[in-house]
């Protein structure tokens, strides 16, 4: 969710306000590290289970989040 990305970061910023309307709430989950100082700016809950540790952006973490919350 770094906004210095750009691209899917800001896709998912630009969609939120919609989403919020229709569902109520929104979170997104990402690997970027707990504690970036970006996290907490935006409207909406980023939970941040990284960093990660690979070049693709893995993170061990992410499954057991995904199976406990969908």
């Amino acid at each position: 969710m770094d906004p210095k990305t750009g691209g899917p970061p800001q896709g998912i910023r630009n969609l939120t306000p919609s989403l919020q309307k229709s569902l109520g709430s929104v979170e997104v989950v990402c690997v970027d590290n707990p504690e970036a100082g970006y996290l907490g700016d935006d409207p909406f809950r980023i939970t941040a289970l990284g960093p990660s540790q690979k070049f693709w952006s893995y993170s061990k973490k992410l499954e057991p989040w995904l199976r406990e919350n969908l």
